[in-house]
């Protein structure tokens, strides 16, 4: 059923006799391909920062899983067996104590020092606690230059349960 007094009035542009007013014009299209391209280019940097700021965070977690894992080892290792020195793993052949280096370990170094240490606490005289300092560094190479990406320092002390194992092992 069609309402007699209900009419519909189509909108349109107004038109010119040569056809002007009907499409974009070469310049506007142009105009509008440049916005574009420079909103791309921003967008793409802005996601590119994002992963390069990712990844590096990545490389830090993953070095300072690597230190931790090295400290670890040295405080699980029977305070005997602890050699004081340094000793260097060069970029590409860390390892776990298991054998094998895992994937996010391939491209870092480490450096762990060893040293005897006397540590005397404050506030009791005389009470002087012999053990180890331990410092590992984990790094990588980073525009031609190392670049430290954690450092973990840990005090092992001479505990007295060590010498009870010596003690009753005699």
């Amino acid at each position: 059923m069609v309402c007699p007094d209900y009419q519909v009035e189509m909108l349109t542009r107004p038109s010119c006799a040569n056809g002007a007013g009907r499409a974009f014009t070469l310049i506007e299209c142009l105009v509008a391909i440049a916005v574009l391209a420079l909103a791309s280019v921003a967008v793409s940097s802005a996601l590119l920062g994002g992963i390069a700021a990712q990844e590096d965070a990545l490389r830090l977690t993953a070095g300072t899983a690597a230190a931790e894992s090295r400290v670890n080892e040295l405080l699980a290792t029977d305070y005997d067996e602890i050699v004081p020195g340094t000793a260097v793993e060069v970029i590409g052949s860390m390892s776990h104590s298991t054998g094998r280096s895992p994937a996010g370990f391939v491209p870092m170094g480490r450096r762990t020092i060893i040293a005897a240490q006397s540590l005397a606490i404050p506030g009791y005289t005389g009470l002087v606690i012999e053990g180890f300092q331990i410092d590992v560094t984990v790094f990588d190479q980073g525009q031609g230059e190392e670049r430290q990406l954690a450092s973990i320092s840990r005090f092992r002390p001479h505990s007295f349960d060590d010498d009870e194992d010596e003690e009753g092992g005699e």
